[in-house]
């Protein structure tokens, strides 16, 4: 069956299937909300079931935290006030001794109480203190119990419960108090055993109690984790909890971000007579686990999807296994955008049907035979939104027919979790369906009080029972109903038709049943539901009858083609190659010689025996007498080669001096083969070998088979090492990167840097040397070139400072910048000049930026002052050339200068050269006597401001 995304709605008025029903009574809550789901018992003694459901706010006290509904007119019998919401689903148990089952259901922050159901008194309160002082006091949320056999000898069974989850912290707050599973004495409230979580993690998870062997020995199954925590699903046997420890807990599943908060359901989907468990993640992941083994029997991811929805088992494909239904909502709490409803196939795991046919879903679905085919249905309790308003109803699927139905009326509001109840409230045979949903049409999560309804439907109780009636299943434990038994009077009448002739797929079966109770329903091996299955292949075949009283027959059997052909003779071959063996095809049509047979082997003959054949695959076409034609083939095995294999190591590196090839021979009869290599060796190890070709004799004296063969040495390439670079951009920065190409050798490569690196490549890389040694696979070595990381000399300047007269405005700064890269960029601040000359200063701080061509930035600050003087100093024009110098640095002094003194310094103050002068307009210096480098030559005199000029001398 391939995957149906898109469905059409069928709304059609019939007396059984795809009717939208008005309830039979609908009850108005309108004090609080609900995420309990309604459960069944009679409280009243009118033989009918009354309801009994939770509510309330999170953080809120609640005057009907628990109501009990009369089952027959939805008044209210009772309510019982409680201090916190109360989501959990109630169990009953009377142990007042006055034949009335009483309450015990569980809620927030520690609320956990046992009712009297007939009065709706408090028999107990768990923690009789108020919600705020919970969780300093260790407890948290308690979830649906389960009642367990009597633990303390008073008479009672108790309560299992796992309570856990401080759902108020921020997501972001992973520092949480573990989850616990306790046993409670439900005549008392007393805690009889507990442990925490054996991860140390919270949980959100209602626990189920299980006899998976069917021995009497009880496991508890339970998750940890929640919607942002990562946890896991676990089995503990019930009497490791009673000891106060479960730290030895069997892991069925765990997630890293994501915990499971579904509680599991169990069905045997594999036929071992032991319960399977199908474990639903919040992150989405369905998983099989077997009940013998506890291993994975299938696995379905849903990526990018959320689910806290307990998952549902029917038979809705209608082959021999339970299948199971889910339902996923796509997104990430609480941020959702579609809602998607899966159905798997759970003999072997595949999605069989997925659709998204709603517009909110998040409470758990049911399952049940409607229209008695034999087939269960899912019901779905799902959310449209209709304009600015939300709309709820009842839906039915149908994976026979591909079809969904309504089953109630659109009514205004939202379920968000609550499980519909499917059970029969008044014994009158039919079907009941009691379901609970927010009354607030306008806002899901809106206070406005929630409406219980009861369905009076007019379909039958099928006499298997209903697969899955409410929250975790039929009786509220997680496990798939089938009241079906062998009642031993049902008779199959099965014929049976088997092949024509070999190689069709004409059988056929048929089933007449006779005894029971009419109508029957029929469960073939194929997934078929008619009483006559075919056309069929050779094989087993089971089928399941089932009467509408739930009686079953159970019977197996096998279609056979008519001829059986087998084979004889066939010695083997001696040596590879020979073609001397033979064989004798026999069919059960053909007995003798004179059958009338013909037979036609692939190698041309035409009796019963073939001969002279070789190993493999022989075909024979046998025609009998009644024109059945059969085709079937025999195999002659290969004899053992003389040389079954060969080791060959190639030379290990191309720059090694010692040969070091070698080649291993192994034999089929290793002591008892001639050797003969056109070496003169007569080993089956030859080493030492230098490359070339290798020729080699082989004799098995047993057999007398012979086989010659050669085998290649070879020589790697050798290994080369090469490399690319970048350079520093600025002055010793760490900016350089290197890249080693390796070629030749066999690789994988590794890498040794003088640096420590590993990599081929290195990066970050401040001036300096460096090389690497490179290693094959083989141990080869080779070193890399030796690579020099050079950076450019520092970026320096010297300013020329011309001081502004009298506040004219007449300042000037030269820059003149070495080092760097050239050429050079200028911007000045606060100027907008891009010279290395700003001229007409005021007094003030000026900035010169300087970039060089690699982008590198040098930030030099100038004050300009104003001087006032009687007798104001001449700055004379100044010209130096060439710079940067190599051999001689001529200096134009103009004909008007004072200058009397020439000074040369080095970048660390120190004098080179000196010389006094008088009257000259220009001076010519030798370079030569001066090492390269960076220098200020100072010009002064009588009258006039100093004059440094920067040159560089190469």
């Amino acid at each position: 069956m391939q995957l149906h995304y898109l469905f059409t709605f069928f709304i059609v008025l019939s007396t059984v299937h795809g009717i939208s029903q008005i309830p039979t009574w609908i009850e108005h809550l309108d004090t609080s909300t609900t995420f309990s789901s309604p459960r069944p018992v009679d409280l009243n003694g009118d033989n009918i079931l009354d309801i009994v459901i939770g509510g309330g706010l999170d953080g809120s006290p609640e005057s009907r935290g628990v109501v009990a509904l009369d089952g027959a007119s939805g008044s209210q019998l009772w309510n019982f006030p409680t201090q916190e919401e109360m989501f959990g689903s109630a169990q009953f148990l009377d142990i007042t001794g006055d034949n009335v089952k009483d309450v015990f259901i569980g809620g927030r922050y520690a609320e956990f109480y046992a009712i009297d159901g007939a009065t709706g008194s408090m028999l107990w309160e768990f923690f009789p203190h108020p919600p705020s002082e919970a969780v300093d006091s260790g407890w948290f949320n308690f979830y649906s119990p389960q009642f367990i056999p009597d633990q303390n000898s008073d008479g009672f069974m108790d309560l299992l419960v796992a309570n856990g989850g401080n759902h108020s912290l921020p997501a972001w707050d992973t520092l949480r108090d573990p989850g616990m599973l306790l046993v409670i004495d439900a005549l008392t409230g007393d805690v009889l055993a507990r442990d925490t979580m054996p991860d140390g993690e919270e949980t959100y998870c209602s626990a189920v109690v299980v006899d998976i062997e069917g021995t009497g020995v009880l496991d508890v199954l339970f998750g940890s984790g929640g919607e942002n925590e990562g946890g896991h699903f676990y089995k503990v046997a019930l009497t490791d909890l009673m000891m106060n420890d479960i730290g030895g807990a069997v892991v069925l599943a765990s997630d890293s971000e994501k915990g499971f908060i579904a509680p599991p359901s169990v069905s045997d989907i594999n036929h071992d007579g032991k319960l399977d468990i199908i474990i639903q993640g919040y992150n989405g992941t369905i998983s099989a686990i077997s009940g013998g083994s506890f291993n994975v029997l299938w696995e379905v991811q849903n990526n990018g999807t959320e689910a806290s929805a307990a998952p549902v088992i029917g038979n809705f494909i209608g082959d021999i296994s339970n299948d199971v239904f889910a339902v996923l909502a796509k997104g990430s709490a609480p941020t959702f955008f579609d809602y998607y409803q899966v159905m798997i196939d759970g003999g072997t795991g595949e999605v069989r049907w997925k659709d998204s046919i709603s517009d909110l879903h998040f409470s758990s679905a049911n399952a049940l035979d409607l229209d008695l085919n034999g087939r269960d249905e899912v019901i779905v309790s799902l959310n449209y939104q209709t304009g600015a308003y939300y709309e709820h109803k009842l839906l039915s699927i149908d994976f026979q027919l591909n079809q969904v139905s309504p089953i109630s009326i659109a009514q205004g509001g939202v379920n968000l979790g609550s499980t519909p109840l499917l059970c029969d409230l008044d014994s009158n045979g039919y079907i009941d369906i009691v379901y609970a949903f927010r009354a607030d049409s306008v806002n899901p999560m809106g206070a406005n009080g929630f409406k219980v309804n009861r369905l009076e439907t007019a379909y039958p109780i099928p006499g298997v029972g209903i697969a899955w009636g409410g929250y975790m299943g039929t009786h509220f434990d997680g496990a798939y109903t089938s009241l079906a038994y062998d009642c031993g009077t049902l008779n199959l009448n099965l014929s049976v038709n088997n092949i024509s002739c070999n190689g069709f797929n004409d059988g056929a079966a048929s089933v007449m049943p006779t005894g029971g109770t009419p109508s029957y329903n029929y469960n073939w091996s194929t997934g078929s539901i008619n009483d006559s299955i075919g056309p069929l292949t050779p094989g087993v075949y089971n089928v399941v009858v089932v009467d509408s009283l739930g009686c079953y027959e159970n019977q197996s059997f096998t279609i056979n083609d008519p001829y059986i052909i087998t084979f004889s003779g066939a010695p083997p071959l001696i040596c590879p190659g020979d073609s001397t063996s033979q064989v004798t095809v026999n069919s059960s049509g053909c007995p003798c010689m004179f059958s009338g047979c013909v037979f036609d082997w692939s190698n041309g003959d035409s009796t019963k025996t073939a001969t002279g054949l070789w190993s493999g695959w022989h075909f024979i076409t046998i025609i009998h007498t009644d024109g059945c034609i059969t085709l079937d083939s025999v195999l002659i095995p290969e004899p053992s080669p003389v040389l079954d294999s060969a080791y060959i190591h190639n030379i290990s590196c191309a720059s090694s001096p010692i040969p070091d090839g070698a080649i291993e021979l192994f034999l089929s009869n290793e002591g008892n083969t001639v050797i003969s290599w056109d070496n003169m060796d007569s080993v089956s190890l030859i080493d030492s070998l230098d490359a070339g070709l290798y020729y080699v004799d082989l004799l098995d004296s047993i057999r007398g088979c012979t086989e010659s063969d050669s085998f290649l040495i070879t020589v790697p390439d050798t290994l080369l090492v090469t490399f690319t670079q970048t350079s520093s951009l600025c002055h010793k920065d760490s900016a350089a990167s290197i890249s080693l190409i390796v070629q030749g050798g066999i690789g994988p490569y590794e890498y040794v840097w003088n640096t420590g690196d590993s990599t081929s490549s290195i990066f970050g890389l401040p001036p300096g040397v460096y090389q690497a040694q490179v290693s094959d696979s083989l141990g080869c070595i080779n070193e890399s070139p030796i690579i020099t990381i050079t950076s450019p000399d520092q970026l320096l300047t010297t300013n020329i400072i011309a001081q502004d007269t009298l506040g004219a405005c007449q300042g000037e700064i030269t820059t003149f910048p070495i080092g760097g890269t050239h050429p050079y960029s200028y911007s000045w601040i606060p100027s907008l000049d891009s010279a290395n000359q700003i001229t007409g200063l005021c007094p003030g701080t000026y900035v010169a930026i300087i970039t060089d061509n690699n982008g590198c930035q040098l930030n030099d600050t100038t004050i300009i002052n104003s001087f006032v003087s009687v007798n104001q100093a001449v700055t004379p024009t100044v010209k130096l050339f060439p710079n940067p110098a190599r051999d001689l640095i001529t200096i134009i002094l103009g004909t008007e200068n004072r200058f009397t003194q020439i000074k040369c310094m080095n970048m660390l103050g120190q004098v080179e050269f000196l010389q006094n002068f008088t009257n000259r307009n220009q001076i010519t210096l030798n370079t030569n006597p001066f090492s390269a480098g960076k220098y200020i030559i100072q010009l002064t005199g009588k009258n006039c401001s100093p004059i440094l000029l920067p040159v560089l001398i190469e």
